[in-house]
C-alpha cells in the first residue's frame, strides 16, 4: 500500500505510515492505491515558528516506521475528528504544538535541518530539565498547564520545551509527561478506597483533566478501558458515569 506525490516540482513515492508535509496554495498531484489518507491542516503562521523554511520540505517523505517519525504517526493516527470536535480551543493548540514538535524532531533525525550546535551536551549539563519535570510534578493537576504555560513560567520558548523534553526524558515528550503524570494521578484514585464516593469525573478533574469525555478518551488510549471499568475491575464500589 502506498503512492506517489508531485508538488512544487518534487516527486517522490511514499508507504503506508509515511507522512508529508503539502503546501495548500501549490497544486498538487496524488496518486493512491489502497491507502486511507490523515489530512492535518496547520496554520502557516506556526509552522513557521517551528520550521525554518518550511517550502524546502514541501513533498518530502518521511518514513514513519522509525524514530520520531514513528512516535507523529502513531499520534496522528490515534486523533480522531469526532474527539477533536468536542474539545476545547486550548487543546487544540496543545495538539498543533505536539505535531509540530515532533514534526521538526523528525526532520532533524532524518538530517533534513541541521541540529543546533552542541545540543545534546549542553542540555545533558543543564538542571532546566529537571526543573521543569519537578515543577510539572507539582502543577500537573491545573487543567491549563501547557508548554506554552512552561515556556512563559521559565522564560524560553515553547520550541525550546518541546525540545528539552525530547532530548532529555529517554524518547518521551513534554505533552506526554504531563499525561503520564495525570493518569497516575487518576489510576491511583481510582484504586483507592478513601476516593471511591468521587465520580470519574471528579477523579479526572483532579488529576488534571477538566472534561470527561477529555479524560475517558486519553484514559483508554492508555489503559485499554473507561476509568469507571478500571475502577469496577480493582473490586471498588461503582463510581459516577465517564
Amino acid at each position: 500500500m502506498g503512492g506517489a506525490i508531485l508538488q512544487g516540482g518534487i516527486e517522490t513515492t511514499f508507504r503506508a505510515g509515511d507522512f508529508v508535509l503539502v503546501d495548500t496554495k501549490q497544486e498538487l498531484m496524488c496518486t493512491t492505491e489502497n491507502s486511507d489518507w490523515i489530512f492535518v491542516l496547520l496554520p502557516e503562521a506556526l509552522i513557521r515558528a517551528w520550521i525554518p523554511n518550511p517550502e524546502n520540505y514541501v513533498a518530502r517523505i518521511l518514513q514513519g516506521g522509525k524514530g520520531w517519525a514513528a512516535v507523529l504517526s502513531s499520534y496522528l493516527r490515534n486523533l480522531k475528528p469526532e474527539a477533536i470536535a468536542i474539545t476545547k480551543q486550548s487543546q487544540h493548540l496543545q495538539m498543533v504544538e505536539h505535531i509540530l514538535s515532533l514534526y521538526s524532531f523528525a526532520l532533524e533525525e532524518a538530517c533534513l535541518i541541521r541540529k543546533p550546535d552542541l545540543l545534546y551536551s549542553t542540555y545533558k549539563r543543564t538542571d532546566l530539565y529537571v526543573r521543569m519535570y519537578n515543577w510539572l510534578r507539582e502543577n500537573y493537576m491545573d487543567s491549563e498547564i501547557s508548554a506554552m504555560y512552561a515556556a512563559q513560567h521559565f522564560g524560553i520558548s515553547i520550541r525550546e520545551v518541546h525540545r528539552r523534553f525530547a532530548l532529555i526524558s529517554q524518547g518521551s515528550t513534554f505533552l506526554g509527561t504531563l499525561r503520564a503524570m495525570r493518569i497516575t494521578a487518576a489510576v491511583r484514585m481510582l484504586k483507592d478506597p478513601n476516593f471511591s464516593a468521587l465520580t470519574v469525573a471528579e477523579i479526572g478533574y483532579r488529576s488534571g483533566f477538566d472534561e470527561p469525555a477529555y479524560f475517558g478518551r486519553v484514559f483508554r488510549q492508555a489503559l485499554g478501558c473507561s476509568p469507571g471499568m478500571f475502577a469496577k475491575a480493582h473490586n471498588k464500589e461503582e463510581y459516577g458515569k465517564t
